[in-house]
């Protein structure tokens, strides 16, 4: 099966930013469905559909490196090491939030700004209904549905 083929990297990658396998693969089917060249509307790039202007500006950043070409972006080990580092990030980021995954989903989605206007008063009350933007809130749903499918029935399995 297609939402296989990718395990073991999303395993590895997965562990080094300390996000549930999962939850990325879960990000990646909503992203891609395991397509690794695929082009979003708006110059998203690859497995994860990293944004050039946003994830890969930040992780290049922090990383004090250059990327050589735009094209780089499709090779599955590096989106997905931009894009689990991006979401990781997120997470920690919403941590003392009972809902940290949806508002880390929202980020990676619609943008920290966004997240931040949508979190809960009181960290631990639910954020799905803060949600403004109808296509985020179903991104963010459909990742969350799909993260449960992929738990229960261990994906990861050989």
């Amino acid at each position: 099966m297609r939402d296989r083929i990718y395990n073991n990297l999303i395993l590895e990658t997965a562990a080094r930013h300390n996000i549930d396998p999962s939850l990325l693969k879960a990000v990646i089917w909503m992203e891609s469905r395991f397509n690794p060249t695929v082009r979003g509307g708006v110059g998203e790039c690859g497995l994860m559909q990293i944004k050039p202007s946003g994830a890969v500006a930040d992780w290049v950043k922090i990383n004090n490196t250059n990327l050589s070409c735009e094209g780089i972006l499709f090779i599955p080990e590096l989106n997905l090491e931009i894009g689990a580092w991006y979401l990781g990030r997120a997470i920690k980021k919403w941590g003392a939030y009972k809902d940290c995954i949806q508002l880390a989903l929202c980020e990676y989605n619609a943008g920290g700004t966004r997240a931040y206007a949508w979190r809960p008063e009181n960290p631990d009350d639910s954020m799905i209904n803060n949600i403004k933007i109808p296509s985020t809130k179903k991104y963010v749903s459909g990742i969350i549905q799909k993260y449960e499918e992929y738990r229960k029935k261990n994906s990861f399995e050989k």
